[in-house]
């Protein structure tokens, strides 16, 4: 199963008619798990930050172990992984995606619950809490890897809901959300050596770096904004941008130190909230303060997020919403930290020029 554009990247609107049905069924889908699962939102907030306290606690690890398999997850947790992988289970749905484009759907044994609707209807395998796996049903699947974010242990080893199964040998790779987008590719890369399709994964990275060499082209020509790629220079400070993941009343937002961060600015503009770290809940009047240019959301819910914005009492003075400035960016292209985020970007890219 694949995922791709079809038609022209730049347009700043595109008919149904111009996206594959693939491409179509994956935004239906993550729109869908957005308004079913909206606390996740929130949830994965919070396990984000105590993800980073874990991280920093840990000795840098040696990249490979035996041959050219990694030694250590992208958590630096040791991990053995077998020379031979061919019954995968995956409880992260960016995960999921980067497996099925990798062509390895078809190994994939079990699913968190969010990322059933990736496989269906092709395929029908069990599907887990990402939270409360329940290890007596995995281990009955004969997983040679579980592919996992540290979502599952809330933030704290001692919750780790797969141990049981690391110590009957399973080996257990945990990848948390990469803050970064040369972090992405770096997770990319990885689930593909832990896999055996390093060829694979190569062509991946290969694409996606193309395309940030391509917007960071764009951008040094149109001026504002900073390099899309990993490190890349700042450029002149472009429009200011408000990007809400969580609508009313539980707004959030994010500041730097996040992937979204970079991805405003490989798209040429400048995140209201750049001077604050991580991820963040939104007071409204601090939005108003700030007087955006333009407002971005990612939200599934409610039914019209941008009509919701527009409409808010005591925003009607603000710069993004007396122009209309106000745009749904495909949650498929940006609450996913996989390499489909460069389509995200572009897609921002359009509004901010």
């Amino acid at each position: 199963m694949k995922y791709s554009f079809s038609g022209n990247h730049h347009a700043k609107t595109q008919s149904t008619q111009s996206i594959s049905p693939s491409l179509r069924s994956l935004r239906l889908r993550v729109r869908s798990f957005q308004k079913k699962f909206k606390w996740m939102i929130l949830s994965g907030v919070l396990f984000v930050l105590s993800a980073l306290a874990l991280s920093c606690t840990r000795p840098e690890p040696s990249p490979e172990g035996k041959g050219d398999l990694p030694a250590y997850d992208r958590a630096r947790f040791a991990i053995t992984v077998p020379a031979n992988v061919h019954r995968i289970v995956s409880m992260v749905p960016s995960i999921t995606l980067t497996l099925i484009d990798l062509d390895l759907g078809d190994r994939i044994v079990a699913v968190d619950t969010q990322s059933a609707i990736y496989l269906k209807p092709a395929r029908d395998v069990p599907v887990f809490d990402m939270l409360r796996p329940d290890a007596e049903s995995l281990l009955i699947l004969k997983p040679d890897i579980i592919l996992a974010s540290d979502i599952s242990m809330m933030g704290n080893k001692a919750n780790d809901p797969f141990e049981p199964l690391k110590r009957l040998g399973i080996c257990v790779a945990y990848i948390p959300t990469s803050l970064t987008i040369s972090g992405i590719i770096g997770d990319l890369r990885f689930i593909a050596a832990v896999t055996g399709c390093i060829e694979e994964g190569e062509r991946l990275v290969a694409e996606m770096e193309r395309e940030l060499s391509e917007i960071a082209a764009l951008n040094k020509d149109r001026g504002p904004g900073r390099s899309a790629e990993p490190e890349g220079q700042r450029f002149p400070s472009g429009k200011q941008v408000y990007f809400e993941v969580s609508g009313s009343p539980f707004m959030y937002s994010f500041g730097r130190g996040v992937y979204l961060n970079e991805m405003i600015e490989a798209a040429g503009g400048q995140n209201i909230f750049a001077s604050i770290e991580g991820w963040i809940p939104v007071e409204a009047e601090s939005v108003v303060s700030a007087n955006p240019d333009i407002i971005f959301t990612n939200a599934g819910y409610p039914e019209d997020p941008v009509g919701e914005i527009l409409s808010r009492p005591g925003w009607n003075d603000m710069k993004a919403i007396k122009n209309r400035a106000v745009y749904q960016i495909d949650a498929a292209f940006t609450s996913l930290p996989n390499h489909y985020i460069t389509k995200g970007i572009r897609a921002m890219m359009e509004y901010l020029h």
